[in-house]
């Protein structure tokens, strides 16, 4: 079946695969219900969720403690359109986050199905890479809100780019 090409974790059935460089791969997921007293405090069952591993032969300490760090600093900042952590934990020895899932795509892929959508064979890709005024604004005044709620709480995110940015198409809300 297709979904036996995904690592089989106790507590979830993987979905889909979203991403993954040299350094992590980020799963969709289903929690089937979990066995710790710190995950069924927190969980609902069959809820879906974002799995976020660590790469096992990239682990150095300062990038394990790293991982966990930020996974400590957002479970603690409780501010709408910063995804919730539910678990930090390992599967097989690799450092694990499972997280909210709003059922979100990533901004750059949000954007490059907005432009091919846009895309006539008339006229170049590069005329076409931009999104309407609208939906630009909506964007930008939702990530500058998120920012300045997270500054709010003496949190500085280093890494902001279109990849680390989720949006939901249908509604356009920002995460």
């Amino acid at each position: 079946s297709a979904l036996s090409a995904y690592p089989s974790i106790p507590g979830y059935v993987i979905l889909a695969q979203l991403h993954a460089n040299e350094r992590t791969v980020v799963y969709r997921a289903v929690e089937m219900g979990l066995a710790s007293k710190e995950q069924k405090e927190q969980s609902r069952e069959n809820r879906t969720v974002i799995i976020k591993l660590l790469c096992k032969t990239t682990i150095g300490f300062e990038e394990l403690s790293q991982f966990r760090n930020q996974a400590a600093i957002t479970r603690r900042l409780n501010i709408p359109g910063v995804a919730q952590i539910y678990h930090l934990g390992e599967h097989q020895q690799q450092p694990m986050i499972g997280m909210e899932d709003f059922g979100g795509i990533s901004l750059d892929r949000y954007i490059q199905h907005e432009i091919s959508l846009e895309t006539s064979s008339e006229q170049p890709p590069a005329a076409q890479l931009h999104l309407g005024l609208q939906p630009f604004l909506s964007i930008a005044v939702q990530v500058a809100d998120i920012l300045a709620a997270v500054h709010h709480k003496n949190v500085i995110h280093k890494d902001i780019k279109p990849h680390n940015i989720l949006i939901h198409p249908p509604s356009g809300r920002i995460q």
